[in-house]
Formats: structure tokens, C-alpha cells, sequence
């Protein structure tokens, strides 16, 4: 939906979630989709904080709902078993997107 100026207008479900331990990015696109995620943590998401965001991402991905917990310490990104191997050590301390990106 747009907003004011043709902005975007943010929904709750827009901007990353609180669980028990962290922060739940999902991706509710559609009523059916919003049915699927209020039938597993509520309207709204309002049973998040009962569980970590690991056990809601599993939970939601079973059900169809693109959910990903959000990784906070960028140093363990390296080590993180989805993203790790997207990345390409730099040096010891540093690693950064596998090609075909590259920053500068």
C-alpha cells in the first residue's frame, strides 16, 4: 500500500520481529500467507516472544512462510550455516560476499 507521497505505508509484519532471544524477518505477502503466519504465532505475530526466533524460523518454514532468523553478530557470519558459504575469507578477522559480488 502506498502512503502519503507514494511512499510505502510499513505494516507490522514489515520490519523484523521480537522473539524470546532476537529478532524474526519474515515475509507475509498475501492473506494467505498472513492466514498460514497468524495460525502459527498469532495475530500479528503476537505469541513471538514465546519461543527463539530459530524455533519460529522452523516452525514458519514448514507452514510455507519465508521466515529467517536475524543474524545480529556479524563476526559469527562466517560460521552460520546458511550464509557461510556465501562468503570468502579476506584475512583472519575479515570475510566478505562470495563472487560474483564485490565491494570496495
Amino acid at each position: 500500500q502506498a502512503g502519503a507521497a507514494g511512499r510505502p505505508r510499513w505494516g507490522p509484519l514489515d520490519r523484523p520481529l521480537e522473539t524470546a532471544d532476537g529478532y524474526l524477518a519474515v515475509a507475509v505477502d498475501g492473506d494467505e500467507m498472513r492466514r498460514r503466519f497468524e495460525a502459527i504465532c498469532g495475530r500479528a505475530g503476537a505469541r513471538l516472544r514465546s519461543r527463539s526466533a530459530a524455533e519460529w524460523e522452523l516452525l514458519l518454514l514448514d507452514a510455507g512462510v519465508p521466515a529467517a532468523a536475524v543474524r545480529e553478530d556479524l563476526a559469527a557470519l562466517p560460521c552460520d550455516p546458511l550464509l557461510g558459504a556465501h562468503l570468502e575469507p579476506l584475512d583472519a578477522q575479515v570475510a566478505v560476499p562470495a563472487a560474483p559480488w564485490r565491494l570496495s
